[in-house]
């Protein structure tokens, strides 16, 4: 991965489909509760940090997804770090 002058990016978190992003909140692993963002009901994936000597790809994300019981639980402030490799 190569990315020449990085500046911070954001991407809309959509349904499940090819070429789209998308938000998954799995609840129990999933058995209690999978559900993800939709077209209708989008969320945010932004990208802050991209170091290519360390190898981490940092960001934030938020959405909302609908519960069994047509609830909305809203994810907010949600952080992440990843390592990658070449």
């Amino acid at each position: 991965m190569d990315i020449e002058g990085f500046s911070e990016t954001t991407y809309q978190l959509k349904s499940e489909v090819s070429g789209n992003l998308y938000g998954l909140y799995l609840l129990d692993g999933g058995i209690v509760l999978d559900s993800q963002t939709t077209d209708l009901s989008p969320g945010r994936l932004t990208i802050t940090r991209f170091d290519d000597q360390e190898h981490i790809i940092s960001g934030t994300f938020e959405f909302t997804v609908q519960g069994n019981n047509g609830e909305l639980i809203k994810i907010t402030d949600g952080r992440f770090d990843l390592n990658y490799s070449n």
